[in-house]
């Protein structure tokens, strides 16, 4: 499974949840493929870096 297809199954349960909580889950999303391309295998996604990244507000890159 990839980034993407996770994020893809899980983006239709946001459609009960209040509308800032689908804006915020939906920044998350395009806050993470900045970083990480759709098809990123989830065994070489690394969310700890993410969250490093997050935190510092740098620049996103993509990852090989």
């Amino acid at each position: 499974m990839t980034l993407g297809e996770l994020i893809d199954r899980y983006r239709p349960h946001l459609d009960d949840e209040t509308v800032g909580a689908r804006r915020s889950w939906e920044g998350a999303y395009r806050y993470t493929l900045k970083h990480y391309p759709p098809n990123t295998p989830l065994d070489e996604f690394d969310l700890e870096v993410l969250a490093v990244r997050m935190s510092e507000g740098g620049t996103p890159t993509t990852t090989s």
